[in-house]
């Protein structure tokens, strides 16, 4: 790999001030502070900014990924320094923070050519990439350091880890049981009883716990994904850090069990404006899966597009798209990029296997009567149900 020489953004040559095609007087040009290497050391964090991006950087279940975030994490590591990610709508904002000292490097999805041509800015470029990172001309060191370490860095095994990181992202190693113990006696898994008590935090049926569970890790209670979730309920470390649980203690399954139904509950409330608990349930899932903020960033987009936002079949089509640049670079969208598509698979694959265990089905409310909670709708039955229904809290609690 090869970071040209020619990496401080703003400058063109020795001496040579670029010219500013935006017409605003950039920071570079009047001169203000920003902090080089030996301060970035000093603090412990590199910054960097950046637009969201399958091949630059995304939140995937609290784990930093990205295959140019790869590089930057590798360089950042050999300077004993953590990486923090400031997400932008577009790269006049990118260049704002990093002419303002507000970050240290800039990391972009474009070319070396394409950059200099909007923003009238020379750049350096990895040859190996589309993607070309910048500092700034007051920071020789960093750009000095930036470029001895891409004469080391081995491109091939850096890709390589990144890719098998992909690839492993969704894979979970476990061993899955059958979906019922005893169908005949109601018994679904030996955790039943976890599952109640969780329903009892929650408020919802503890078979709709019961089934994401099932979903999650196939009952196993070692299992573990290759984002770093673990135990029955998947939890990611970084979750159950926020109520106090150690990582090591997410393999008991009561600890892991109890801390889902926390985690369940606070999405619960987080998203107590949907006012239909039915649809309630679909968000809080699908935040449990893919992060509140990206499930947010989609009923912005729902909001935008004149769709109801608290109506999961509307917002659905929004998580499903923020797969898409034109959706995860509208300005709307805080968090950026995400795998829409396992998401809404998550939360259908839920539904599916609570009908089963339930013989309910958690009927999408028609948007007319989102409000309109206490109503039922009788469907046509069929082999899984007497009715379906929408439920109430209090209905579900009676379950």
């Amino acid at each position: 790999m090869t970071i040209c020489a020619l990496i401080a953004c703003g400058s063109h040559g020795a001496g040579e001030t670029s010219a500013n095609v935006s017409g605003e007087t950039s920071a570079f040009e009047a001169g203000r502070a920003v902090p080089d290497l030996d301060e970035i050391v000093a603090s412990g964090e590199l910054i960097i900014a950046t637009l969201s991006g399958p091949d630059t950087y995304y939140d995937y279940h609290g784990v930093p990924m990205g295959r140019e975030y790869a590089f930057v994490a590798a360089f950042a590591a050999d300077e004993g320094l953590r990486v923090r990610v400031e997400l932008c709508a577009d790269t006049s904002a990118v260049f704002r923070l990093l002419s303002a000292g507000e970050a240290d490097l800039v990391m972009l999805p474009l070319t070396k050519a394409e950059v200099e041509a909007r923003h009238g800015v020379a750049v350096g470029q990895r040859k190996d990439s589309k993607h070309f990172w910048a500092v700034s001309p007051q920071t020789p060191l960093l750009a000095e350091a930036i470029n001895r370490w891409a004469t080391t860095v081995d491109v091939a095994k850096t890709t390589r880890q990144e890719t098998e990181r992909e690839n492993t992202r969704r894979v979970v190693r476990r061993n899955v049981n059958p979906r019922y113990l005893n169908k005949d006696a109601g018994v679904i898994s030996t955790y039943d009883d976890l599952f109640k008590d969780a329903a009892a935090q929650t408020g919802w049926d503890w078979r709709l716990i019961a089934a994401q569970c099932y979903q999650e890790s196939g009952f196993d209670p070692q299992a573990v994904s290759g984002a770093g979730a673990r135990g029955l309920m998947q939890i990611m470390p970084t979750t159950a850090a926020n109520y106090g649980v150690a990582a090591a203690d997410l393999f008991q399954a009561s600890k892991n069990v109890h801390t889902a139904g926390r985690h369940i509950a606070t999405l619960n409330k987080n998203f107590i404006h949907i006012r239909s608990n039915s649809e309630r349930i679909k968000f809080v899932l699908a935040a449990y899966n893919g992060g509140e903020g990206h499930i947010r960033d989609a009923m912005r987009l729902c909001e935008k597009y004149g769709g109801n936002a608290s109506l999961w079949t509307d917002v659905r089509t929004y998580v499903w798209h923020l797969q898409e640049a034109r959706y995860y670079r509208d300005p709307v969208v805080k968090h950026g990029y995400m795998i829409g598509s396992e998401t809404t698979e998550y939360v259908d694959r839920i539904l599916e296997a609570y009908q089963a265990y339930s013989g309910v089905a958690l009927q999408t409310t028609p948007s007319a009567a989102i409000d309109a909670n206490s109503r039922e709708h009788k469907h046509k039955k069929n082999r899984y149900s007497r009715e379906h229904k929408i439920l109430t809290p209090e209905e579900l609690s009676r379950l």
